[in-house]
């Protein structure tokens, strides 16, 4: 089978089932306007779902979107999400935890991926000490890209913090995954 000959498969299993149709972290229009519009106007009760960091890639599509903006945790929202990853079985940080567990919440700055990546990196892990270092990694984290205040350079800084917690086999097999699942980086 060649490329349009699927492509020409998936259109007609397309046109009769009802489906969801994802497209995630959309960064051109060239992504969207791969999607056949007359699939998507012919079968009505199937749904495109596009997330995207910049809405101009979808304003002259033909197909209606309705926007929303996912907004940060509030503080009390970011800790109990964050309380959930680092403390499994309980919904509670013991006592000795809670001061520096809402500085890391405050330094994670409020997007859920960081709250659950810092949440299951500091994962069974009891003492004091080692929450203690992994705020220190988190302030002192090199410069990446951005701004220190920009949600972008927080989720980063603490995907970095995990990466560099693992062992050199790991580190390894996670940048050979990488390398084959990765065709366009930014």
């Amino acid at each position: 089978m060649n490329l349009e000959e699927a492509q020409d498969m998936i259109k007609e299993l397309l046109m009769i089932k009802k489906f969801i149709l994802v497209l995630d972290d959309v960064k051109n229009e060239s992504h969207i306007n791969d999607v056949p519009t007359n699939i998507l106007h012919s079968n009505k009760s199937s749904i495109l779902i596009v997330t995207t960091r910049n809405w101009k890639v979808v304003k002259d599509h033909p197909t209606k979107f309705y926007k929303f903006d996912v907004k940060k945790l509030d503080k009390d929202a970011s800790l109990k999400l964050f309380t959930t990853y680092s403390y499994k079985n309980d919904d509670k940080l013991p006592r000795e935890l809670i001061e520096i567990g809402k500085q890391i919440v405050r330094s994670c700055n409020g997007p859920p991926l960081s709250l659950k990546v810092m949440g299951s990196f500091l994962r069974g892990q009891k003492r004091l000490r080692c929450w203690e270092r992994a705020l220190q990694k988190l302030r002192r984290g090199r410069d990446l890209d951005g701004d220190e205040e920009d949600s972008n350079h927080k989720i980063w800084l603490i995907l970095k913090i995990s990466f560099d917690a693992l062992k050199v086999e790991e580190k390894n097999m996670f940048l050979d995954i990488c390398y084959f699942l990765c065709n366009n980086v930014d």
